[in-house]
């Protein structure tokens, strides 16, 4: 009998079984439905508000008496697809993709959201440009997960997702995940990289979350600066960022 979930048929699994292919009768147009258990009693509907362009937009949220669905515009591929046929990119294709997921994480970030999971299989690409989207609400584990999550069981923090971001930038460069016990040294063997990009990655990566950099500092690092953009000074920081950097080490 075939399985229909309010306007969409669905067609099959991706990849998991919580990760569904869907049809929308209405447009004829593909979906991907992410099923949450109910027991989560999480208020979804921050997320239909949630529109940025390098952010998958949750288009519906469908409840039964056991699972709440989130659907998804659909896409064919994934970082992790694309890498897989591309192998790892150079760092100007980086530094372009990197700018996307930081500019998409900074708007979660102040929306007061936390992505938790933020891997290459939650970030899709079609024609150049990247949408971070799965947004898991409830804390994972995996990968790309912040060593303080893994060996300490702390709380999620942005801290953790800012590890996850230099995570999933360290896979671009060398199409390969990093190891939370190696060292950024050692990692960074195959990567032939600019000094900025280097000094970003370090940052990022740093195994104490309270010396990774606040987002607000992520956006100004001049890895993240358009070419030919130069801020000579803190005054400057702190005038580009609108006042919101601190004075702290962060």
């Amino acid at each position: 009998m075939e399985k229909v979930l309010g306007k969409y048929k669905i067609l099959g699994n991706i990849r998991t079984s919580s990760m569904l292919l869907g049809l929308d009768t209405k447009t004829n147009q593909k979906v991907a439905i992410k099923r949450h258990s109910i027991t989560n009693k999480h208020d979804y509907t921050e997320l239909k508000e949630l529109y940025h362009k390098n952010l998958l937009t949750v288009l519906d949220i469908i409840e039964d008496n056991k699972f709440t669905y989130l659907v998804y515009s659909h896409y064919e591929q994934d970082l992790e697809d694309y890498i897989d046929k591309k192998g790892k990119l150079e760092e100007k294709e980086v530094k372009d993709l990197m700018g996307q997921l930081v500019g998409g994480y900074r708007k979660l970030v102040n929306s007061k959201l936390l992505h938790k999971n933020i891997k290459p299989r939650n970030i899709m690409i079609s024609e150049g440009i990247l949408k971070l989207g799965d947004y898991p609400i409830t804390d994972t584990s995996g990968a790309y997960t912040a060593p303080e999550i893994i060996k300490e069981d702390k709380k999620f923090s942005s801290a953790s997702d800012i590890w996850s971001i230099g995570a999933v930038m360290h896979y671009m460069l060398n199409a390969k995940s990093l190891l939370i016990t190696a060292t950024i040294d050692t990692t960074l063997i195959q990567a032939q990289v600019t000094e900025h990009c280097l000094d970003f990655l370090i940052k990022c990566l740093d195994h104490d979350p309270m010396n990774r950099p606040i987002i607000e500092k992520i956006v100004l690092h001049p890895f993240m600066l358009p070419e030919g953009i130069v801020l000579p000074n803190i005054t400057s920081l702190i005038r580009f960022a609108g006042g919101n950097i601190g004075t702290n080490n962060r």
